[in-house]
């Protein structure tokens, strides 16, 4: 006897009986590691807008390297592999405050009447204190074209050229070109009739100047970051009121589900170093003690906030404090696979720390959830521990949200688990052939990770008993294990003495 049944029945009639089902493959999500978002100070580039960059020279061209654009490098240097990047600030030009203002040049020809004498005028595409001029010349050994240089100081910046045929509007090819290829500025025309560019004068008629940056623009930033897919947060400042807003912002995504961390710090310097703020309400430079860092780190007591308490000293002798100091471990520590630990990792270029602490000292950090950085027996610098500001656990919590390493696996098991079930909601059926499928791409999850050495053998995800399956529901448990590190040995010498 041969026939066919439905999932679950039980036929009376001995036989064999078949089913067939299309099963819905999908493949299992890979770790998202060194993937970074960073709001910025910067001399130019777009205002309120979050640009990405898997590299540092297409920051450097768009953002130039002031303000602080050198937490963004820093954060590539740590191991960074993507950095969503923010230049905060505002336009304004107002009569009692200029801030935030495009430069602007005019090419006048000087045979035209007074009012008339403006041909092009030529404005940059963003705010910027940078002061560039411009030059309109004939191309070396080639009179039939032209070239139209833009300068920073004595800096080549751009060069772009275009040719010259007689009894064409040059004013228009050159609004033309500029508009089309020019990273640095806008062009108009101004002028109705054709006219050549074979006497002007290139005259400034405004300067530029960076925007103010105030609290209110770093929660603009983080707000535009919550559309993209990051697992370390990092702002370029140590000011209390941005990160009250930080802790704030924090928590309120991680209500609605949201994965991953953010690095924060304390200064020790009170002196002002290159790159840092100048605005009051978050300047980069008020130096704080190593209570007033402990007491700071502890104050956030949360797993997902990791407080690099330490600054260091560079080959070159310079003191990386603050934000520099901040940034850098934040691409280590965002960079790091979470099969591995941060602690014992050598910070690049690093030769001494800032400041000399005693054994209880370190001992305090980790009790406090600070990050410290300590020196190597070879004279490297390194992480001292790799904790998280977590100290006082809820009821839903165990010890290992302490540690980074621990911390790490477990949003990363949260978001491949996510992002390999997500694809599946709505394509397969409410009923066991669906609960099948999800159960063993989740299960592809685990099994990945525990060949990858961030979980423990034995990892499983079942159907939960206690909550029976609905019409459009299911519920699942994940019984996991992660994997910590070795960090701390024990040993026990035993000798024996004989006088023989």
């Amino acid at each position: 006897m041969a026939g066919t049944y439905r999932a679950g029945e039980e036929k009376v009639r001995p036989g064999v009986y078949r089913r067939y089902t299309a099963q819905t493959t999908q493949g299992v999500a890979g770790a998202m590691t060194g993937v970074f978002a960073i709001p910025v100070h910067a001399d130019f580039g777009p205002l309120r807008t979050v640009t990405t960059h898997t590299k540092f020279d297409t920051v450097k061209e768009l953002y130039g390297e002031g303000g602080t654009v050198k937490g963004v490098q820093n954060l590539f240097k740590g191991g960074a592999v993507k950095v969503f990047v923010y230049r905060l600030g505002t336009e304004v030009s107002t009569e009692t405050e200029k801030r935030g203002v495009c430069q602007t040049l005019e090419l006048q020809d000087e045979n035209r009447n007074e009012n008339d004498k403006t041909i092009v005028i030529l404005k940059t595409k963003y705010p910027t204190a940078i002061s560039f001029t411009v030059d309109v010349k004939e191309k070396p050994a080639n009179e039939t074209k032209k070239q139209f240089c833009v300068y920073q100081g004595a800096v080549l910046k751009e060069t772009l050229e275009y040719e010259v045929k007689e009894g064409a509007d040059e004013a228009e090819i050159l609004t033309e070109l500029v508009n089309k290829q020019s990273a640095i500025f806008t062009a108009e025309k101004s002028v109705n009739e054709a006219v050549s560019l074979s006497n002007i004068a290139i005259v400034e008629v405004q300067s530029g100047s960076n925007p103010k940056v105030t609290v209110e623009d770093y929660d603009l930033a983080f707000a535009a970051f919550e559309a993209y897919k990051w697992n370390i947060l990092v702002a370029d400042t140590t000011s209390e009121a941005v990160q009250a807003s930080l802790k704030a912002y924090m928590e309120r995504i991680k209500e609605n589900g949201a994965i991953g961390s953010c690095v924060v710090g304390g200064r020790i310097d009170t002196v002002k170093s290159t790159g840092t703020l100048e605005d009051a309400d978050i300047s980069d430079y008020k130096g704080m003690t190593f209570e007033e860092r402990l007491n700071q780190a502890k104050s956030f007591n949360s797993e997902y906030f990791i407080y690099a308490g330490s600054g260091y000293v560079d080959e070159d002798g310079n003191r990386m404090d603050g934000y520099e100091a901040i940034t850098m471990q934040a691409g280590i520590i965002g960079s790091t696979p979470s099969n591995q630990s941060v602690v014992h990792t050598v910070i690049p270029g690093a030769v001494d720390t800032m400041e000399v602490l005693r054994n209880e000292d370190y001992i305090k950090a980790i009790e406090n959830g600070m990050l410290m950085l300590s020196p190597s027996e070879d004279g490297q610098v390194w992480f001292d521990s790799g904790v998280t500001t977590l100290t006082d656990l809820k009821e839903n919590q165990d010890a290992g949200w302490k540690k980074i390493r621990r911390t790490m696996t477990r949003y990363e098991m949260f978001d491949r688990i996510d992002r390999t079930i997500t694809p599946l909601i709505g394509k397969v059926n409410c009923d066991a052939d669906g609960i099948a499928n999800i159960v063993k791409v989740a299960k592809d999850v685990l099994n990945a990770m525990v060949r990858e050495g961030k979980l423990k053998d034995g990892a499983d995800f079942y159907e939960d008993s206690e909550y029976p399956m609905g019409e459009d529901n299911v519920h699942f448990i994940i019984a996991a294990s992660d994997v910590d590190s070795l960090e701390k040995i024990y040993l026990n010498y035993q000798f024996s003495f004989t006088a023989e």
